[in-house]
């Protein structure tokens, strides 16, 4: 990622490679196009709105745990 007129500016791809036993069952069931109950927050890209969770996404990756937690104006966003 880099800075860009006061944005941080990053391109994720998260390939999911497959399943660890029970875990990915306990996880809510969601088309990431609709909001949940569980999603608190929308990632934009490419046009295409993805209502996601802050928690699951940071616990999967340090990536999104810094970006979600650490000291970015993104963490306050509703909308990135």
């Amino acid at each position: 990622g880099f800075v860009f007129d006061g944005y941080f500016v990053f391109e994720v791809k998260i390939i999911i490679k497959g399943k660890n036993g029970d875990r990915f069952r306990k996880w809510p069931q969601s088309d990431f196009f609709s909001p949940s109950k569980f999603s608190d927050v929308i990632l934009s890209v490419e046009g295409k709105k993805f209502h996601v969770s802050k928690q699951i996404l940071a616990n999967s990756t340090s990536y999104f745990e810094t970006l979600f937690f650490g000291d970015f104006m993104e963490s306050q966003k509703s909308e990135i």
